[in-house]
């Protein structure tokens, strides 16, 4: 399987690694046993003071290949420091089309959500993240 793997790591607590995602149509259950393991297509995080009201745009553009049909995130705690976020929103930006979100997704500590679904190999695209008040960070892990 074929995968490429970018990372962007900025102070300003934006971090986000990439490999991967889905075929149009159903994964057979070879591809579905790729999906949410090891290794991880990347890795997000953004600051409250980054994300504002209407969130921000990540600065990585990931391409999705084959290894999921979907792209996925699961909130996680992370290092400490800061008032993590048990929850927070993000939207799929497919940027060779378009500027705009797809949806808001919420995303749960723990719990991977499907934040665009059926996506064919080889589309670019980048996340809007959304914190919410209250707290300093969030965090999450990504496959696709």
């Amino acid at each position: 399987m074929r995968g490429i793997k970018q990372t962007l790591a900025t102070t300003a607590a934006v971090a986000i690694t990439a490999t991967g995602l889905a075929v149009t149509g159903t994964a057979t259950p070879a591809q579905a046993a790729e999906c949410r393991t090891h290794p991880l297509s990347g890795y997000v995080g953004m600051t409250r003071e980054q994300s504002g009201t209407s969130g921000a745009v990540t600065a990585t553009t990931w391409r999705t290949t084959a290894k999921c049909q979907d792209i996925q995130v699961r909130g996680v705690l992370g290092a400490s420091g800061g008032r993590r976020a048990r929850w927070y929103d993000v939207c799929v930006i497919f940027i060779d089309r378009t500027s705009a979100c797809n949806y808001w997704s919420r995303i749960r500590l723990g719990h991977w959500t499907n934040v665009a679904t059926n996506v064919r190999d080889g589309v670019s695209f980048k996340l809007r993240v959304r914190v919410p008040v209250g707290a300093d960070i969030a965090r999450g892990q990504m496959d696709f």
